[in-house]
């Protein structure tokens, strides 16, 4: 299984995975000699598919993640874009998605759109909080002292809430549509502390620049990883 991992915000960078391998990875600076330069080029992601040997046929699937408060950005639209799509979750399971949290983030998708003074057609990375169902009503978080270890667990572990973190896209790259898996910019900070850790199991922390639409300053989100699973 080949899978296209790219970064579009700052740092951008493209990864290869070939049947779960790291094969190649490839940061857009060192090719721009530009510090932390944003955007993914098509150019990249074709580079770095020549270096490993792999044909964009065999490209099964991308992961795609960018800065928070951000869109996905692209430096050619026409030769690399991506769109939120349900279909896209049919196609990979849609049992890995939660469809409320698609469908608030669609919402949030075209708030931004709007709010957007440049008007550009790019996807917008949208980082709502899906909260377990407990958490949502008139108490809210302030029934969170009250709550058991076990409770706490239970709702965290809710499967529409771990579904919460990604999102099915659909990716556009040369011509060719693929199916994409949006990562949640926290996760991939959490992911990327965890697997490359020499721990089974872990608490990981993120606290990072929060959504500017929604949030002032910055917000952390906490996950629990064990074995292969965050």
């Amino acid at each position: 299984m080949a899978v296209v991992g790219i970064s579009c915000g700052h740092d951008a960078a493209v990864s290869i995975i070939d049947n779960g391998r790291l094969v190649c990875h490839f940061e857009r600076e060192r090719f721009q000699r530009h510090r932390h330069v944003a955007a993914m080029a098509p150019e990249l992601i074709r580079t770095a598919l020549e270096h490993t040997g792999i044909s964009s046929d065999d490209i099964d699937l991308f992961c795609i993640t960018t800065t928070q408060s951000s869109a996905y950005h692209t430096t050619n639209l026409d030769r690399l874009n991506f769109n939120y799509d349900w279909d896209t979750a049919e196609l990979l399971g849609n049992n890995l998605f939660c469809k409320k949290s698609f469908d608030l983030l669609m919402k949030t998708n075209e708030l931004r759109r709007q709010n957007d003074e440049k008007k550009h057609d790019f996807v917008y990375n949208c980082e709502d909080a899906y909260f377990p169902d407990e958490w949502v009503g008139e108490k809210s978080l302030a029934q969170f002292s009250e709550m058991t270890k076990r409770q706490i667990m239970a709702t965290l572990n809710q499967k529409a809430v771990k579904n919460a973190q990604i999102q099915p896209i659909k990716v556009k790259f040369l011509g060719n549509t693929y199916p994409g898996i949006a990562v949640k910019h926290q996760l991939s900070h959490a992911a990327a502390a965890f697997y490359q850790s020499p721990f089974d199991s872990s608490f990981v922390f993120s606290h990072d620049n929060g959504d500017t639409l929604t949030h002032d300053g910055y917000k952390g989100v906490s996950f629990f990883g064990v074995k292969a699973m965050i």
